[in-house]
């Protein structure tokens, strides 16, 4: 959030934790920064959306490669109980890995090594403006 231009006072205090981490004090500490940015995260789906959707401008920005943000995409898939508005992103995962290191995929149609990038930033796009509305 600070490379990204937000600068709160509790958001630089934030980013200069390492461990041992007190949960404690660092479930205070997000909240205050929350409070400072105007977020909440209430609404969980909501909350994950927003996060993807701040991955997406990243990559289409060329500040992020799309296989990184996927990558972290289907961890939050996996982590939070396969959410079904994550699914996608997990098979691209997948199916860029196996190109990366079998040479063929079975996860999306069509995919090859010489067009899932291109087939990534797509859905991408597409993921962002279907999603974007609800923000």
């Amino acid at each position: 959030m600070l490379s990204a231009g937000s600068d709160t006072e509790h958001l630089r205090i934030l980013a200069g934790e390492h461990e041992p981490f007190d949960q404690f004090y660092l479930h205070g500490l997000v909240d205050k920064v929350l409070t400072e940015l105007g977020l909440s995260y209430a609404d969980k789906d909501q909350t994950i959306k927003n996060y993807a959707i701040y991955l997406i401008e990243l990559v289409l920005s060329k500040e992020l490669d799309t296989f990184e943000a996927t990558t972290r995409l289907k961890n939050i898939y996996v982590e939070n109980g396969y959410e079904s508005y994550l699914h996608d992103f997990h098979l691209l995962y997948l199916a860029k890995y196996d190109l990366i290191h079998w040479g063929d995929q079975h996860y999306w149609d069509g995919a090859s090594k010489e067009n899932i990038d291109q087939i990534m930033l797509d859905y991408f796009w597409q993921w962002r403006s279907k999603n974007s509305e609800t923000r």
